[in-house]
Parts: C-alpha cells; sequence; structure tokens
C-alpha cells in the first residue's frame, strides 16, 4: 500500500512548490555564502548571491528541467520519511519567518536613522603653530620693552612701578595660557586623524550593510510567497493551499519541512550578519560624530583662548610703547587705564548729568531726534502684566557675585557699589534689557575701560560696564533682546585695563537721575543657582517665581550636569530617528547664529520632535499653516533647517525673543506660530529642561546678529 501511494505521487509530481526549489537552490548554494562572511571591518567585497534570481525565475516559470531534479530528490526524502528515518515537523518558534517582506527592511532601518554628521572642522595645525610663534615673538618684544623702560625709569616713578607689576602678571598668564593652547593644537590634531579614520570606515561599513539589505529584502519577497501560498498564520503547513497549488501534484519534499527549516534557518543567519552590520554602523557613526563634536568644542575654545592672549599682547604693546613716548599723552591715556571705581563713577554721573539737562552739546548724534524715534518705537509683543520691567542683559545668570549696596565692596574701593556684578565668561553676547537708545559707549577703541549707556522710553537709563566688545553705535535704537556687545573684564583685555576683576558684566539702572537696585527690575527666578541668594533678597525671589506667567518649576529636571549633557537627554526622550541626535541639530543651526536650542524646542512644539509630522520631513511646520496648506521636504535635515533659516527671513528676521514670533506675544505681526497659547509654553518648558534654568518669556533667540542683516 505504502509502495502504491508512492508510485501514485512520484507519476503525478511533474510541477514542483516554489518553497522546494527554494530551499535546494538555498541549501546548496547560498548556505556557505552565508556562513563564509567576510568580517565586518574587512575591505573584501561582498559576494551577491545571485541563485535568489534564480530561484526566483524558477518559482516564476515553473522550469521542467529544475522541476525534474527537484522530484528526484523529494523522491529520496519521501522514501526515509516512509521509512521513518525522518519525522515530519512544523517550523520551529525561534525560526525568522516574516508576515511581511517590508518587516525586513524596517529590522535594517535603524543604522538609516542614526545621524551621520558630515559638516567639516577648518583648522590647519600649521597655521596654529605659527600664531603660537607669533605670539611667542609678540611676548619677547614686550620683555625687552620692559627692560628698556627699566633702564629709563628705574625704581623711583611710583607710577611705573605699579604699571610694572601689573604688566608682568599678564605677560606670566600669557605664558601659563600658550602652553594650554599648545596642547590644545596636539589634542586637535589627534581628533582630526581619528576624525578621517572614522569616516572611511563608516563608508566601508555603509557600503557593506546596503547591500546586505538588499539581500534580506529579496530574501524576505520570497520567504513571504511560500508563506501566503502554503502556510497559515499559526506557522503550520495548509494541507489544502499546497493541494490546489500543485493541482493534485503534492510534493512529498515540501511535506516533510525539514529542508524549509533549514532555509530559514540560513534567513536567520543572514539577518544576525545584517544585524551586526548595523550594529557596527551606530557605533561608528556615533564615533565619529562625538569625535567632531568635541573637536568643534577644542577648536572654539582655542581660538576664544588665543583672541585674548592676542588681545592681552596688543594691549600691552600699545600700552608700553604709549609709556616711551608721549608723557603728556600718556599721563591722559593711563588716567583711563588705571580708572578707579570712584573715577568711573564719576564718568557715568557726569554723562547722567548731562542727559538730565538736556545738555547733548558733547553727543555724537542728533539726541532730540532720535528721543522722539525711540518714543515712537512699539515692541514687537505684548508681555505678561507681571513681568519685570527689564529682561536680563546676558544668559545664563548663574549667580552673581555682587548685590547692589555691597558692603565689602565700599569698604575696599571706599565708593558704594551702585550695580549688580554677573560672572560670565569673556565674550557672553549681552543684550538690550529694553528699547532703547545707544547714548554713549565710553573709550571703544581705546587702551582703557569701555562701558556704554543706554536711554530707554521709560527714561531710565542702563549701563554695561567693561564689555570687551561693542557691536552697536552711538545714536542706534536697539530692542528688547538684540545683541549689543560681548562681555570682557579678563584684565589685560580690551575694555577691561588693569581695573576689572576678571571675566564679568557690572551692571546698572538709572531710574530719575539716580543709580538703584537692578534687581528690583529683573526676574530673580532666572537665576540658576537659587542657593546663591542672599537672605535679604529671598523674599523677592518668592514674588518673582509667583509671578510666573506659567509653572515651570513644575518642570521634569533632566539629568546632566551641563547643556550638552541635558539636550541628549531631552533628545533620547522625545525625538525620533534622526531627530534624537545632538550632532543633527548642531549642522541644522550652523550659520544661522540662532542658538541650536531654539531650533530644537520649537520642532517639539510643532511636531513632538518627529513623532507627529504633518507632512514628510517637516518637522518644524515650515509652511504648513491654518489655510490648509501642506508643504513636504527631501530629507529631515532640509526641514530642520529650515526652522533656523526662517527664524532669519525678511519677515522674521527683525525679531530678537519667543514672545515676538508667535501669536501669544504678537498677535498682530508676522508669526512663525499663530499659537495663543500652547507654542510658547512649550517652548520655554522645553529650554527650560535643556538650559537648566527657568527660561522667560522674553529670552533671546540668537547668539549671534543676524547674518542676513
Amino acid at each position: 500500500m505504502k509502495s502504491s501511494k508512492r508510485i501514485l505521487i512520484l507519476s503525478i509530481g511533474i510541477l514542483v512548490s516554489i518553497g522546494t526549489v527554494a530551499a535546494v537552490y538555498y541549501f546548496e548554494n547560498i548556505a556557505g555564502w552565508v556562513s563564509s562572511r567576510q568580517p565586518i571591518h574587512s575591505s573584501a567585497p561582498v559576494v551577491e548571491p545571485t541563485v535568489i534570481d534564480q530561484a526566483t525565475e524558477s518559482y516564476n516559470t515553473q522550469v521542467v528541467e529544475q522541476a525534474k531534479e527537484t522530484l528526484e530528490r523529494a523522491d529520496t526524502t519521501f522514501t526515509k520519511t516512509e521509512s521513518g528515518d525522518v519525522k515530519l515537523q512544523e517550523p520551529s518558534q525561534t525560526t525568522v519567518f516574516f508576515a511581511d517582506p517590508e518587516e525586513a527592511k524596517k529590522i535594517a532601518d535603524s543604522a538609516d536613522t542614526t545621524y551621520y554628521s558630515e559638516v567639516e572642522t577648518s583648522f590647519s595645525q600649521d597655521n596654529a603653530q605659527s600664531a603660537l610663534t607669533e605670539l611667542d615673538k609678540g611676548v619677547e618684544e614686550l620683555r625687552e620693552q620692559i627692560v628698556q623702560l627699566d633702564r629709563k625709569y628705574g625704581t623711583d616713578d611710583k607710577q611705573y612701578i605699579e604699571t610694572r607689576t601689573e604688566v608682568v602678571k599678564i605677560i606670566n598668564d600669557i605664558e601659563t595660557t600658550k602652553d594650554t593652547l599648545a596642547a590644545a593644537i596636539k589634542k586637535i590634531y589627534f581628533y582630526q586623524k581619528n576624525i578621517v579614520s572614522s569616516v572611511d570606515q563608516v563608508k566601508q561599513i555603509r557600503k557593506s550593510l546596503n547591500e546586505t539589505k538588499g539581500y534580506v529584502e529579496q530574501f524576505a519577497q520570497f520567504m513571504y510567497k511560500i508563506q501566503n501560498e502554503y502556510y497559515k498564520p499559526d506557522g503550520s503547513i495548509d494541507e489544502l493551499k499546497l493541494f490546489i497549488k500543485a493541482d493534485g501534484e503534492v510534493s512529498n519534499q515540501l511535506s516533510n519541512t525539514a529542508l524549509i527549516e533549514t532555509v530559514m534557518g540560513q534567513m536567520n543567519d543572514l539577518m544576525n550578519v545584517l544585524t551586526l552590520q548595523e550594529k557596527a554602523t551606530i557605533t561608528q557613526i556615533k564615533a565619529s560624530n562625538k569625535n567632531k563634536t568635541e573637536v568643534k568644542a577644542i577648536i572654539q575654545e582655542y581660538q576664544e583662548r588665543l583672541k585674548d592672549l592676542q588681545e592681552q599682547r596688543k594691549f600691552l604693546s600699545d600700552y608700553l610703547t604709549l609709556y616711551e613716548s608721549n608723557k603728556v599723552k600718556m599721563n591722559k591715556e593711563l588716567a583711563y587705564l588705571f580708572s578707579t571705581q570712584s573715577d568711573v563713577y564719576g564718568d557715568i554721573e557726569a554723562t547722567i548729568a548731562q542727559i538730565n539737562n538736556l545738555d547733548f552739546a558733547q553727543a555724537s548724534f542728533n539726541v532730540e531726534a532720535k528721543i522722539a524715534e525711540l518714543a515712537k518705537t512699539e515692541a514687537f509683543a505684548k508681555r505678561d502684566e507681571n513681568a519685570a520691567p527689564l529682561s536680563w542683559p546676558l544668559y545664563p545668570v548663574v549667580t552673581i557675585s555682587r548685590y547692589f549696596g555691597d558692603t565689602a565692596y565700599e569698604q575696599q574701593y571706599k565708593v558704594p557699589f551702585k550695580g549688580i556684578e554677573i560672572p560670565a565668561e569673556q565674550n557672553t553676547p549681552l543684550y538690550a534689557v529694553d528699547e532703547g537708545l545707544v547714548y554713549k559707549i565710553a573709550n571703544k577703541d581705546s587702551i582703557g575701560l569701555n562701558w556704554m549707556l543706554l536711554i530707554h522710553k521709560s527714561g531710565r537709563m542702563t549701563v554695561y560696564l567693561y564689555p570687551n566688545q561693542v557691536i552697536v553705535q552711538e545714536g542706534d535704537i536697539v530692542r528688547r533682546g538684540q545683541i549689543i556687545g560681548y562681555s570682557g573684564g579678563e584684565p589685560g583685555t580690551k575694555g577691561a585695563g588693569f581695573v576689572a576683576g576678571g571675566p564679568n558684566l557690572t551692571f546698572m539702572v538709572i531710574e530719575k537721575g539716580e543709580f538703584v537696585n537692578p534687581i528690583d527690575y529683573l526676574d530673580l527666578s532666572t537665576l540658576q543657582d537659587k542657593s546663591s541668594i542672599p537672605t535679604g533678597y529671598k523674599f523677592r525671589y518668592l514674588k518673582d517665581k509667583y509671578n510666573l506667567p506659567r509653572d515651570l518649576y513644575a518642570v521634569k529636571t533632566l539629568q546632566g550636569n551641563s547643556v550638552e549633557e541635558r539636550r541628549q537627554s531631552f533628545l533620547n526622550s522625545y525625538a525620533v530617528g534622526v531627530y534624537k541626535q545632538a550632532e543633527f541639530w548642531q549642522d541644522a543651526s550652523e550659520g544661522t547664529n540662532i542658538d541650536v536650542d531654539v531650533g530644537i524646542c520649537i520642532a517639539f512644539a510643532e511636531s513632538t520632535l518627529g513623532r507627529h509630522l504633518s507632512t514628510d520631513n517637516n518637522i518644524g511646520n515650515v509652511g504648513n499653516n491654518d489655510r490648509g496648506d501642506r508643504v513636504a521636504y527631501q530629507s529631515p535635515m532640509a526641514g530642520a533647517k529650515l526652522i533656523y533659516n526662517t527664524l532669519n527671513n525678511r519677515w522674521l528676521g527683525q525679531y530678537h525673543i519667543l514672545l515676538d514670533y508667535n501669536g501669544y506675544g504678537n498677535p498682530d505681526g508676522k508669526n512663525y506660530a499663530t499659537s495663543k497659547y500652547n507654542w510658547q509654553n512649550n517652548v520655554t518648558k522645553c529650554l527650560t529642561m535643556i538650559k537648566g534654568y527657568y527660561i522667560p518669556d522674553e529670552f533671546p533667540v540668537r547668539i549671534a546678529p543676524n547674518p542676513n542683516l
């Protein structure tokens, strides 16, 4: 009976199922390819399994010769099955079996969504070394000048002795910092070599990964056909489908699923190779991105410190040259250089008196006309009625090192302290605290102390002491949040003279001709280090905190000791795909002078960082509006860049603070977002989480002037 059954089946089995063809060809020709895959970092080419195309063609054409060969193999296998040597089995639960051919592609997509930064960092080691050599030469010339002056003035000139002491201090500081910069150059060179190596490795791994993904997708489609045509949803063989597809010619080879199991096992091997390649790609991309981010930070720090040293050297050279020349001119300049705090206050008070007396004879512009223009200048945005009158002149305000009326200061300098001293890194952006007129910039291009005074619409005045760089002119009308300069205070650098006690901004407020406490006009809740607030100001802090338009103190605290760490933590929590990488956002903001976190937080407010896209790649909804217009972009980077570029365009580029850009603060103007509340709320909450301190509504969006204006 068994023999009759065998003969009957063999006689009608002319055409064969695709499962058998695929299994035989795969088992004999492809298994070796999978097992002999080259190591991931090998440069050996990936061998393409052309047998896939042959098997697919066999499925479509049912080639008789292939069918006959398969039938013979089926005959042999069936004999073993009848004798009990081989037992029938269903596909195991651990075997990969795709319900959809797209599933294969999805498994490999995580490597594609890992952003790879291709922005190059420009740095010439030769130029950097030349700059240090030039600095060395300049310092040596300073030493020679001092020797000459020693011979000229000796120890009898007390003014010279005091000057010499300060000069030597700065020269020693230059020498110490110069050694640090030399080490930084070596570190940059090391990173750049690693970046070149990383780029090559990423290219090689991506090439291998892309080829493997192509093979996986072909296999997935192939196996999908087998599943749909011969298997039930639970993975078991559908005997009815099998009988119908074979037109009564049932192959015992397919009934014995051992060979199909082998095919699927080899598919698993291929997927393991793919997974390893994917992990290697992601690891290498992240390493390359990290290298680029770190070298960019080192280069920026190097350039800033080199600029400071070059300034200090030039400052001392100009000063010593002046000391060697005209005695009368020298004494005048030295008066600026060694100005005491009393002298500075005297100059400021004299300027305030001129303004109060409408004595504008010394002004460099038509003051009456500009004050009339200022009176007509309306703020773009309407601020909350409980908001402090003035915004902060810089961000972040970590702590305040001196408060108004500081008694220790008065004991040391014999004059009352009439402002607040905010520690800030050299060259921190300085912002206008309200709409105003730049009335006076003192010693802008001299070797003495810098300060500038602004007149505001309310009649209030503000003073910024020790700016290293001023980028506005006397007579300019400025807006709240507009960059007007960069902080200084490093002794021996431009604007600081020998008087400033280190990098800081000393900020003053004048009301009705009198110096007043700036804290009474600022929001103390923005202070980052709340523990540093003196007892006498605790109540003021609480008052400001409870006057906030929204409870940002309930915002979740992110892990991280720096803005960079908190930024990545935020992206990990909320973003999807390429939008998770901080390097992606750094590249998107490149060249726009917009704070990178502002763009991230706008994307968060608009699409939850890619989780809810209205159109392809339009993470900032640029061009999608309330009229129903919908715009898609070619790539994620194109959509992200448009956020930053839109903030600088001809309609919005005149704005400076968050409130200006949306319907909550600026309902009658051009908007990025028309939202009456949620957009502003979400952006400020996001920024608060990343920056690590309460972000006010009038937070400035730029770290440098709009390059388009």
